[in-house]
């Protein structure tokens, strides 16, 4: 036969929701001549490493004896939801420039990618950690789809690390996990 507890009396639980789950996304800033621009929503996103990879196996039994890294490449990727001029302006690697009535970005399909800085923050939903990627120098390069139907239209940039010569102990940038400091 169960227990009923007395009415008015019961026991709290004291524990806590682990601090370094994680959920939803994260804001992504992206540095162009100096200025730091906020993407907006984003609805999907993350940061990868893709390491090329060279094997060397044995030659007397065929068997994999040494890995060695030739090269890793480190981006950031997102899928944002806001379609703005600046937006759009990063997405084609062009520069929108103002006309009467709006702003107008240059399709010259050129092959050049711009220079780029790009920064993401991903805030814990528990609110007392953060993660930061930095990248000192970026390109952003990728295929796109941008549609329109009952959905929300949305793009998707790649922003891929460069190597920065100013950086010499962190040439491609840095990751920080980090704990909201108090202000003083």
């Amino acid at each position: 036969m169960a227990v009923t507890p007395a009415a008015g009396t019961c026991t709290p639980c004291t524990g806590t929701i682990n601090e370094n789950y994680t959920l939803h996304t994260f804001k992504l800033y992206i540095c162009k001549a100096g200025v730091e621009y906020d993407i907006g929503n984003i609805s999907a996103g993350n940061f990868r490493g893709s390491p090329e990879i060279k094997d060397h196996f044995n030659g007397v039994n065929g068997r994999l004896d040494a890995r060695f890294v030739l090269r890793r490449t480190l981006e950031l990727v997102a899928t944002f939801e806001e379609i703005t001029y600046r937006n759009l302006g990063f997405l084609l690697n062009e520069d929108p420039t103002a006309v009467a009535c709006g702003f107008r970005i240059p399709l010259t399909a050129g092959t050049e990618l711009s220079n780029v800085g790009a920064r993401m923050v991903h805030v814990f939903p528990n609110g007392t950690k953060t993660l930061t990627v930095e990248f000192w120098l970026a390109n952003i390069s990728a295929p796109f789809d941008l549609s329109f139907s009952d959905d929300l239209a949305s793009a998707q940039l790649t922003i891929a690390a460069l190597d920065c010569p100013d950086h010499p102990s962190e040439p491609y940038g840095y990751v920080e996990l980090g704990t909201n400091c108090p202000t003083s």
